[in-house]
């Protein structure tokens, strides 16, 4: 895969054909970044191909469904009070978050990581890294 000078990923939903380009992350894995759908409801599924060197690859195997999903949106002048003594979650608001894979969602506190994270389709909550007295973060570097 990494031999390939420009691999594309093809979608094609209610006659209409989409390509998007995709970059090569590593010889098993590309990241393709999905095109803006006009008029696409969700739940719609995908056909879908790889196509490398103007070759389309059409006969993949254990390959999932593409199924269109609603854009996650989060609240806007989100304001968070924490103690840091007390242990609290930190709630983030917002519709449709579940749409996305939990290990897509990060968040990130004075650069250190939230931990022990849950989402539904209207909130993620995560635990906030731990900080000493002096403001340094004790919660290991991931």
């Amino acid at each position: 895969m990494d031999a390939a000078i420009q691999p594309q990923l093809s979608l094609k939903v209610d006659n209409m054909t989409y390509i998007t380009n995709c970059s090569v992350v590593t010889h098993m894995r590309l990241l393709c970044v999905a095109p803006v759908f006009k008029g696409v409801v969700a739940g719609t599924a995908f056909k879908y191909s790889l196509i490398f060197d103007n070759e389309e690859l059409t006969d993949l195997q254990n390959v999932q469904t593409l199924v269109a999903v609603v854009n996650p949106v989060f609240d806007k002048n989100i304001t968070i009070e924490y103690n840091e003594n007390s242990g609290e979650f930190i709630q983030l608001q917002g519709r449709n978050l579940n749409n996305v894979l939990k290990t897509d969602i990060s968040i990130t506190i004075a650069s250190q990581y939230c931990s022990s994270m849950s989402v539904t389709d209207t909130m993620v909550v995560c635990k906030p890294p731990q900080f000493s007295p002096n403001g340094q973060s004790t919660a290991p570097i991931l």
